[in-house]
């Protein structure tokens, strides 16, 4: 099924991320809530596109990254569209990708790893806090960007 996007949101797609609903005015029937309303009502997309292993798998032939991927992949999603619906309301069009999502948890959890005094620290030049690592990954202000809007 080929992704749908509405305000730049995903709506429907397919994938173990994937998630499918509306945006826009429409009626509720949840009690205690106004008749209609904007609003944004996702639901998870009930087929996975990869299967995840059974319980008591071993995980050992995964690389890093998808093990960290089999714990936290349904919650990128989630982040995602939490932090563009936030977002949106302070800078209209703001936009988040997956990827960059994954970037900006990569950083954070680097910084528990390997502290500095400020976030840009990382994007200096001085050797004592520069990492190259954090600077390749985006610009400094896209970071900042992304985490002030963080939801």
């Amino acid at each position: 099924m080929a992704p749908v996007r509405r305000n730049g949101v995903l709506i429907k797609g397919s994938g173990p991320d994937s998630v499918e609903g509306r945006i826009g005015r429409h009626a509720h029937s949840t009690p205690g809530q106004d008749a209609t309303e904007d609003c944004i009502c996702l639901r998870k997309s009930p087929e996975p596109s990869a299967p995840l292993p059974a319980p008591g798998t071993s995980l050992s032939g995964l690389s890093k990254m998808r093990k960290f991927d089999f714990f936290f992949g349904a919650l990128y999603e989630h982040l995602r569209l939490e932090t563009i619906r936030y977002g949106s309301q302070f800078a209209p069009g703001f936009q988040l990708s997956i990827g960059q999502m994954k970037q900006v948890l990569g950083i954070l959890l680097l910084s528990g790893y390997q502290p500095v005094p400020k976030w840009c620290h990382y994007w200096m030049t001085q050797e004592d806090v520069h990492h190259p690592f954090v600077a390749s990954t985006m610009p400094r202000n896209r970071f900042e960007e992304i985490v002030h809007f963080f939801h």
